[in-house]
């Protein structure tokens, strides 16, 4: 896989990278999705909501 396949145009892997280092917490995740941002999975969102909801305490 070349660096190229998991840029995303709407977010720059290294812009990506820069901020997930900078999140303090051990608890964090990062996907990559090769391809278009688009050509995303239906149920990524909701899995990124839910991490989110039980991180944040949300309901």
């Amino acid at each position: 896989m070349e660096t190229g396949d998991i840029d995303d145009q709407l977010f720059p892997l290294h812009g990506v990278v820069d901020l997930f280092v900078a999140l303090r917490s051990t608890d964090k995740r990062l996907h990559v999705i090769v391809g278009a941002h688009r050509d995303a999975p239906p149920d990524e969102d909701q899995n990124t909501i839910r991490f989110l909801a039980r991180r944040l305490g949300a309901a």
